[in-house]
């Protein structure tokens, strides 16, 4: 099952791992959300995705401005596949 694009986004936005978003438009990481959205799946385990979003990002900015760990990573990780499954479970 695909995760849903305003679950990650809503997450990824909420993290605001760039601290970014305080002065930046409100789409400063939607290409990030909708590159995470496509790449996971709801069945995936947490670790995986939290190491694919540290990837992504990493590939985004470069690891001297991304330097979220992939702790942090997880947190969101987590965030996603706990929110997704949810939004299902609602449907």
């Amino acid at each position: 099952m695909a995760v849903p694009y305003p679950v990650v986004k809503q997450a990824v936005d909420e993290w605001d791992p760039l601290d970014l978003l305080t002065f930046c438009p409100e789409d400063e990481y939607d290409e990030e959300s909708l590159r995470l959205a496509a790449a996971i799946d709801a069945w995936m385990r947490p670790a995986t995705v939290a190491r694919l979003i540290q990837d992504l990002f990493v590939h985004a900015f470069g690891p001297t401005v991304f330097t979220q760990s992939l702790e942090a990573c997880a947190v969101v990780a987590n965030r996603i596949l706990r929110d997704t499954a949810a939004a299902a479970a609602d449907s």
